[in-house]
């Protein structure tokens, strides 16, 4: 007990929830607490926080009280990189005076070196707005694909790093082949990659000019190089629609724009549709709502319910914490389009997979996560408030055009 206050007053660990009715269906004991080890406290938001300022997560700590065949113990989670020792350190001394000799180690799994290095295991401020974020840790994954890839060690290199590979022309073919494939596992280009090669003096992957082309005979990979502006609009609709059999985002997100760029395809390609896979593949959540907005305005105009593609922002704006727009959002669907055939039990569905609601339709208490198991088909009579109710579950609208519900953000 005395050790659990101890490590609750920390300001190096950050208490972790869990729930314990996971360990017991897995007929292991829980723990009595978790915690985020840190390699310092969370210092308060302030603009302009660099990647040096931020603290690291050095792994993940569970307190366990003394079970019939076990004494009380701690369990300690982490990656074992170059750091192990120091992580050890950090943990003993956050657990002084009752630090005892390790029992032992067990893997759990295992990661490339690349992978651990690419894992930033930052505690971002709270506070943090989302595009800072995502600024940060782009500018982390740059700095690891120009600056560390290169010289890692690698197994189908012979050990060698891609450094090395390239100077030994034996290794040159697989070299490239290394660098492309960490190339197409990523969601978009980057322009790292060509950096990379040039850098080490391997050829550079460049766009492919489709005159003269049969673009229905290229592979992926050479599809993905395409110069779309210069593909007639047959072309064009072929390359889309194989992107869509082979769900190659890459490629949707760059044939995508130009398809909706073209008045001359309008009638042949469903607009509305495309922003809508858009904004699902955009990794930025201001280009995503000005896509799904795009969507909403394109059905509105062509007479149809944009009730698809509200809900589809409402995600969108929840991650972002904009819990006036996610109002908006709601109202507007529920006294507007709640009628439509499936959109009640649509918004029914999207909320409890967002916790906002339970399986039975009531309200999620705030900071609850979803309970397993999936949402009854139909709305029961106390779940989703619908227009055509009385003034019934919490998610109907109060006086003065507020709605009660609640949202993540709000607590």
């Amino acid at each position: 007990q005395a050790l659990q206050e101890r490590l609750l007053s920390n300001k190096k660990l950050e208490s972790v929830p869990f729930d314990p009715a996971e360990f017991r269906e897995a007929n292991e004991v829980p723990p009595q607490s978790a915690f985020l080890l840190l390699d310092r406290e969370v210092p308060p938001y302030a603009e302009g926080v660099t990647a040096d300022q931020i603290p690291i997560i050095l792994g993940e700590l569970q307190l366990f009280g003394k079970q019939t065949d076990r004494s009380a113990r701690v369990e300690f989670s982490t990656l074992k990189t170059a750091d192990f020792d120091a992580k050890i350190a950090a943990l003993q001394a956050v657990l002084a005076p009752d630090a005892a000799a390790s029992e032992g180690e067990e893997v759990t799994g295992k990661i490339t070196r690349l992978g651990a290095a690419l894992a930033s295991n930052w505690r971002l401020p709270d506070a943090m707005p989302l595009p800072e974020r995502k600024n940060l840790l782009d500018a982390h994954h740059t700095h690891v694909l120009t600056s560390v890839f290169p010289d890692l060690p690698q197994g189908v290199l012979d050990g060698k790093s891609l450094r090395q590979a390239a100077g030994d022309a034996s290794l040159q073919a697989r070299a490239l082949a290394v660098i492309l494939l960490m190339d197409l596992a990523e969601p978009e280009e980057r322009p790292e990659f060509n950096q990379i090669r040039k850098s080490l003096g391997l050829p550079t992957v460049e766009t492919l000019d489709p005159t003269g082309l049969r673009v229905a005979s290229l592979s992926p990979v050479r599809l993905t190089r395409l110069d779309v502006k210069k593909l007639a609009d047959n072309d064009l609709l072929t390359v889309y629609q194989r992107g869509i059999l082979y769900s190659a985002g890459r490629l949707l997100r760059k044939v995508g724009p130009e398809l909706v760029s073209r008045p001359s395809l309008k009638g042949k390609v469903d607009y509305a549709g495309v922003y809508e896979m858009l904004a699902r593949l955009s990794g930025n959540s201001d280009q995503a709502i000005e896509y799904i907005q795009k969507a909403q305005e394109i059905a509105a105009s062509g007479g149809e319910s944009p009730a698809r593609y509200l809900m589809a922002e409402i995600p969108l704006r929840l991650e972002r914490r904009e819990v006036d727009e996610f109002r908006r959002l709601f109202e507007r669907l529920s006294t507007k389009h709640i009628k439509e055939p499936g959109v009640a039990q649509s918004l029914q569905m999207l909320l409890y997979q967002l916790g906002i609601l339970r399986p039975d339709g009531s309200m999620a208490t705030p900071g609850a996560a979803p309970p397993g198991g999936p949402p009854p088909g139909a709305a029961p009579a106390t779940g989703l408030w619908t227009p055509d109710q009385g003034a019934s579950a919490a998610a109907a609208p109060a006086a003065g055009g507020k709605s009660k519900l609640w949202v993540p953000g709000m607590d």
